[in-house]
């Protein structure tokens, strides 16, 4: 088998990604055999996995290290600590990168015998089935990739995450039945995540409608409605994002009529796009007030009292609509308001959402340049802020939002200052090694 795309043990073991230097990516091992490490509990006498906090107690570290070694394989530079992880879980040490490449084929091929042929499935058996521990394996990666995308970091992992969904795609092929439709709506969480990727972190716009078009394929498949709201939904974001508010209108149209009978959390976000999309593109009083009856919707669903933040196609929370109302805000003319409704939002973004708290910084420098006295100099200083941020987690989307704010302060009263000229030398050097797209 091939050691250079992914890593198959014992019969019943994931095809691991590999790491630059070859070795399987050690956070994936770690959470694999920890949640396969049984025990009988003592209290009622059935049997439980390790959970991160049994691991985390075991080697007398926080819970949160663990999630951090699982998802972002941080904390796993010292051999000392891989070994004892390993000798905790029972884990070949070579598949924590102890030991050389040599050993590691050793390892495999000895182990060869008991795994499926490496052009199926790593867990299929007779040809038609996948079992059980690996579906739940492509849901916790997806889990794992999404998480990362929320916090501003996935896209340092998009061929990893290419990789986990051709392999995906690769099972939907040899099942049928239940458990084809299963994994085809994991594939379509796939493309939708890699969709997000190159829409709103990279602007590769072309890459971004190519898994569009193939989560929406997916959604005819499977005749879901909800799916086709949701992968309209998406296509609208990017027309948002290349600024073609008339065809993201049409998208979210499209996706307004499959989510009627659709969850909350998937009808807010919906409801609060197509808003803010006839805002951009119809002034009239009879659109005004349709747009502010679909915003007052959208609050209604986020507000209430069984919402719950974990939406199975569309991460939509009070801060997400808050943000979206805000932007409304603006567009209506309506800025003063805009920043009060920011001010809500920020109470309401976790400080990891680094990105979500940069283009909040990005509105409400905007809110601010269009208020009857511009604060310009406050303006600046949020857009400097949130281009700080924004380059750090690589936001393309979010600098090229900066770079349009620039130019009408450059071009203003104010397009003199100090301030001003740092923003734009920061946005230059930027320029130099990356392309800054027109948002």
């Amino acid at each position: 088998m091939s050691a250079k795309r992914s890593v198959h043990g014992e019969a019943g073991l994931p095809n691991f990604p590999l790491d630059e230097e070859g070795f399987p990516v050690p956070g994936l091992v770690i959470k694999y055999f920890r949640e396969h490490m049984k025990y009988i509990d003592a209290y009622d006498n059935k049997e439980r996995s390790w959970t991160q906090a049994n691991l985390a107690k075991s080697l007398g570290v926080s819970e949160v290290t663990i999630r951090l070694m699982e998802n972002q394989n941080i904390g796993l530079d010292s051999i000392t600590r891989r070994r004892l992880v390993a000798d905790i879980l029972k884990i070949p040490p070579v598949l924590l990168g102890l030991g050389s490449l040599s050993e590691l084929k050793a390892y495999l091929d000895s182990t060869q015998q008991h795994s499926t042929s490496p052009n199926t499935s790593s867990s299929q058996t007779k040809g038609t089935h996948i079992e059980k521990e690996t579906v739940s394996l492509y849901n916790d990666i997806w889990n794992v990739y999404s998480e990362m995308h929320s916090t501003g970091s996935a896209q340092g992992s998009l061929s990893e995450i290419e990789k986990w969904a051709s392999r995906i795609k690769g099972d939907v092929l040899r099942t049928h039945g239940s458990q084809q439709r299963q994994l085809q709506e994991i594939l379509w969480d796939f493309y939708a995540l890699v969709a997000k990727i190159y829409g709103d972190d990279l602007c590769d716009w072309s890459l971004a409608f190519a898994n569009v078009n193939a989560a929406m394929e997916l959604a005819v498949q499977l005749d879901n409605n909800e799916l086709r709201a949701a992968t309209l939904y998406r296509s609208g974001q990017i027309h948002f994002a290349q600024r073609k508010f008339s065809l993201a209108k049409a998208d979210f149209d499209g996706a307004t009529k499959f989510a009627q009978r659709a969850c909350p959390q998937l009808k807010g976000p919906i409801l609060g796009a197509t808003g803010l999309a006839y805002a951009l593109t119809s002034k009239d009083m009879t659109s005004k007030k349709y747009v502010q009856s679909l915003l007052d919707e959208a609050g209604n669903l986020v507000t209430s009292s069984g919402f719950k933040d974990d939406g199975r196609f569309i991460k939509f929370s009070v801060a997400k609509y808050y943000l979206e109302y805000a932007d409304t805000l603006t567009v209506l003319g309506r800025p003063g308001k805009a920043l009060e409704v920011l001010d809500d939002a920020e109470s309401a973004i976790d400080t990891s959402q680094k990105r979500r708290r940069a283009y909040m910084d990005i509105l409400r420098a905007e809110a601010n340049m269009r208020l009857s006295s511009p604060q310009l100099h406050t303006a600046t200083f949020l857009l400097a802020d949130a281009f700080n941020v924004s380059k750090g987690v690589r936001s393309e989307y979010n600098i090229g939002y900066i770079a349009r704010l620039y130019t009408n302060l450059r071009d203003s009263s104010y397009g003199n200052s100090t301030d001003v000229a740092d923003l734009g030398m920061s946005l230059k050097r930027w320029k130099q090694t990356h392309t800054i797209k027109k948002i």
